[in-house]
């Protein structure tokens, strides 16, 4: 986890459960910019998180979900694009790959 402005450690992660619920029942990534309608369940996550956008990617190798990754901005002059989402996609796609051949050493 890396949060702008802090230094990292054993910070516990806080991300949107309504955004990472939204890309695990999809099984897809998702972009969520406030006002948007991007995402069916506006939950008190994005509320309290202060969430203005957001990219959320399940990593799927061979239709198991291995994790997720949630990039996320309360800064609306840096809302997340379709081309910055099409990115995640693709990283997603590796970082899964790098998580299963890990998990099989």
């Amino acid at each position: 986890i890396r949060v702008r402005g802090r230094s990292g450690g054993d910070e516990v992660p806080t991300v949107s459960r309504s955004i990472c619920r939204n890309a695990l029942a999809g099984r897809q990534a998702v972009l969520f910019n406030e006002g948007a309608g991007s995402v069916q369940d506006i939950g008190m996550s994005i509320v309290s998180l202060r969430i203005r956008s957001a990219l959320t990617v399940p990593l799927i190798l061979d239709e198991r979900i291995l994790g997720l990754i949630q990039l996320d901005t309360s800064d609306r002059s840096r809302a997340f694009t379709a081309d910055d989402l099409e990115v995640a996609v693709a990283f997603g796609r590796m970082a899964a790959l790098a998580v299963n051949n890990a998990r099989m050493l």
